[in-house]
């Protein structure tokens, strides 16, 4: 192709020529500049606009487009042999291509760019769209040997990432031809890799991806010890994803036929989805209401089935509705209630049917872009074919122009010379100038320096004569000093001699005094003496018997206190310590209204089932480890216990000493309770031994507290307060901590809540709840 019109070499108009090439590229996208105006512009800056512009309209999704742009970047790219470019050019063509799942399409672009002569090695990209399109159209054997060529690279590279990432495309690749023996083999490789590496996140994922191969293969045992490394790994970590973890288990269990198991471990996958993952919690309780109905317990099958069809999150998403009514229409088929069952099911085909509807309306749209896709490439060849010929007469007219423009370009040149030449005398005179300036300053800044030196050397000299005035102050200091201090020593030895003088005085009367009172003192002790020797003898008798009566009364003081020990030690396990020293004072205690009560109401689900199949020294057993624990948690936390009412546990803080801190102290100890019966379930379900499990409800509000009855005391809060907190309990979810606004507003700063809505309660209306899940 001869070349196109010249332009001059400055930098202002290699920016204008820029800026016009952007302008006239826009306005044809738009309609505005004919197709010939832009091919008069050089053929390396039209394909780099050409490519601009079909990746904008890539990321637009205006793939038509795109690839139109493409091919015409394509076809100057071919001419220059710009390699690089036309290399990302055929990429680019074929991402089309595989992004409307043309894949055979896309595979002769990807070939192309193969053939091209530049290194790209390090560019395991194509190779990564290679293993792709051979995937999607079934094509196992070449994918797998472009995503080898990919892990000897990045096994020459040492690059472990990158190699964990590879096996796991290829083990993609043997799950999609249900080669799980090979997929097996393959993920023992990544995770020997990964334990070297000490990943806990990818360690768990393989462990979860060993487990599914297992399940494939039908070895569930060892499926399920996969999936329950897995979860170890992801909880002691604190990992994402532990819920899908155990939906595995459950699907391993329910494969194995442990339909029981299966039904735990979906409810504690329920229990570790957050409250606002509302899509993912409805198919959970799908999959408890489908095995459920499996095990013929429709009761529960329904409970869970409702909660799914009537969530206002599943009509959102219309599979999961859809089975929802399909399990709704076999539950009411299994109560006997054939219209309901007719209804549900008729829901359900409507929903099948519209979404089989939508999907073949997709497909349809899916073909057409593809039709469209390639008639477009036909259209864009044959327009560039024309073109090309349009070039070719274009070529020869420029010819003739570009000889005149030769010859007046030369002129140019030469005037240009002569005006370059004038510029060069104009700056060698102003660069004189200059120097001469440069030396005039230089010259000033010599008398300014000589002065401000002449200026310092006085200063110094000043300071000198003041230094030296200060040093002879301080000697007539010091010599003022000296003489105070000497006369001073004088008249302290002075003042020393005369109160030796004084003293020795004092001593003289003090020792004529000792004298006197000496003498005096014997003659009294020797009538002492003579009235102790005759009131020892009558003494001595009586004191014998005091003795004895001494030593009854000591036991039977000890008894008494023994006794009283223990009658007090009982009244302080059914009384607080401030009521019943009340009671022994008074005889009564007079019962207390406090502005600010939290009441924690704790209660075990499934307790009466359980229990029947338990002896009665079994039930009180695990009854007693339960409550002491809590006995032990609410005393840290500063609550005080109320009372037990079979599987129910009730305290409260705040009383009978009033306190700010009784809300955050219930929540904390509420977390304490949960957290022991977590770790009591997972024991219990390890050792194939059922357990109980747990809601808490609290409330804050004012009560009154005081002791009730005669004989037997107890001690017991009252008002509205109590109620609000069991609503709470009854009203809440298994593993949950359910409170009310009022504790909310009270502990939101310290703990970490989500807010459940507005619960319709038993004679209390709507009341707004909150799940605390733990300290913020």
């Amino acid at each position: 192709m001869s070349p196109g019109p010249k332009y001059k070499s400055t930098l202002l108009k290699k920016l204008l020529l820029a800026w016009g090439l952007c302008l006239m590229c826009s306005s044809f996208v738009q309609g505005q500049i004919p197709f010939e105006r832009i091919e008069q512009m050089p053929d390396s800056i039209l394909a780099d606009q050409w490519m601009g512009l079909a990746q904008q309209e890539w990321e637009k999704k205006r793939l038509t487009n795109a690839l139109r742009y493409s091919l015409q970047a394509l076809n100057y790219l071919e001419k220059q042999r710009d390699f690089p470019k036309l290399y990302r050019a055929y990429v680019h063509i074929g991402q089309i291509y595989q992004s409307e799942r043309l894949h055979t399409k896309a595979l002769e672009y990807f070939h192309l760019a193969r053939r091209v002569p530049i290194d790209a090695k390090e560019d395991q990209s194509l190779s990564k769209m290679f293993a792709v399109s051979y995937s999607s159209t079934n094509q196992i054997d070449s994918a797998a040997f472009f995503l080898g060529q990919i892990l000897d690279h990045y096994q020459e590279k040492k690059d472990t990432n990158n190699i964990v990432k590879t096996y796991q495309d290829i083990v993609d690749l043997h799950n999609k031809a249900n080669q799980y023996t090979e997929a097996l083999a393959l993920n023992q490789k990544i995770l020997t890799l990964l334990e070297a590496e000490n990943n806990p996140r990818q360690i768990a994922a393989i462990y979860n991806n060993i487990g599914f191969d297992y399940n494939s293969l039908k070895d569930y045992d060892e499926s399920i010890e996969y999936f329950l490394e897995a979860s170890k790994i992801s909880k002691k970590n604190k990992l994402k994803g532990l819920d899908a973890i155990y939906t595995n288990i459950a699907i391993a269990y329910q494969n194995s036929g442990n339909a029981q198991k299966s039904l735990d471990y979906l409810q504690l996958a329920l229990r570790n989805i957050p409250f606002s993952e509302k899509q993912k919690r409805l198919e959970t309780e799908n999959l408890i209401s489908s095995l459920y109905f499996y095990e013929d317990d429709l009761y529960n099958a329904q409970q869970y089935n409702g909660s799914v069809i009537n969530s206002g999150v599943a009509k959102q998403h219309p599979e999961l509705l859809s089975e929802g009514y399909l399990i709704a229409a076999r539950i009411h088929e299994g109560l006997y209630e054939f219209e309901q069952a007719l209804s549900f099911y008729q829901k359900h085909l409507e929903i099948k049917d519209s979404l089989r509807l939508a999907e073949l309306i997709r497909q349809q749209e899916l073909l057409q872009q593809q039709v469209l896709l390639e008639r477009a490439e036909k259209e864009i060849k044959l327009l560039m074919v024309n073109q090309e010929v349009k070039d070719l007469q274009i070529n020869q007219l420029e010819l003739a122009k570009d000889k005149l423009q030769l010859e007046s370009e030369q002129q140019e040149k030469e005037l240009e010379l002569l005006r370059k030449e004038k510029e060069i005398e104009l700056a060698n005179t102003r660069a004189k100038e200059l120097d001469i300036a440069r030396a005039k300053q230089a010259l000033e800044l010599s008398n300014q320096r000589l002065l401000s030196q002449q200026q310092e050397s006085k200063i110094i000299r000043l300071q000198q004569q003041e230094q030296e005035q200060e040093l002879q102050l301080a000697k007539q200091r010091l010599d003022l000093a000296a003489k105070e201090a000497a006369e001073s020593e004088k008249v302290r030895e002075i003042d020393q001699l005369k109160s030796q003088r004084e003293i020795d005085q004092l001593k003289l009367q003090k020792d004529d005094n000792f004298r006197r009172f000496v003498y005096g003192l014997l003659g009294m002790l020797g009538l002492i003496l003579t009235l102790i020797l005759g009131g020892l003898l009558y003494f001595r008798k009586s004191s014998q018997t005091l003795s004895r009566q001494n030593q009854q009364i000591e036991a039977q003081k000890s008894e008494i206190e023994s006794q009283r020990n223990q009658s007090d030690q009982l009244l302080l396990n059914i009384l607080p310590a401030e009521t019943a020293q009340e009671l022994k004072e008074k005889g009564t205690a007079t019962p207390r209204k406090y502005k600010m009560v939290t009441v924690l109401f704790s209660d075990f689900s499934g307790f009466t089932g359980i229990s029947a199949n338990m002896t009665p020294e079994m039930l009180i057993e695990e009854l007693n480890t339960c409550f002491r624990a809590f006995d032990e948690i609410i005393e840290r936390h500063h609550l005080e216990k109320i009372k037990t009412i079979g599987d129910a546990y009730m305290c409260a803080g705040g009383i009978p000493v009033p306190n700010n801190s009784n809300p955050a102290d219930a929540i904390a100890a509420s977390l304490e309770m949960n957290q022991f019966m977590e770790q009591r379930i997972l024991a219990k379900a390890k050792a194939g031994e059922p357990y109980w499990e747990m809601r808490i409800g609290i409330h804050t509000g004012p009560c009154i507290a005081g002791v009730v009855g005669k004989n037997k005391f107890a001690y017991d809060i009252w008002g509205d307060t109590v109620n609000t907190a069991s609503r709470m309990e009854t009203n809440g979810l298994i593993g949950k901590i359910n409170i009310s606004e009022e504790t909310y507003l009270l502990i939101k700063d310290q703990f970490d809540c989500e807010f459940r809505g507005e619960v319709d309660v038993r004679h209390k209306g709507k009341i707004k709840m909150y799940f605390v899940n733990g300290v913020a």
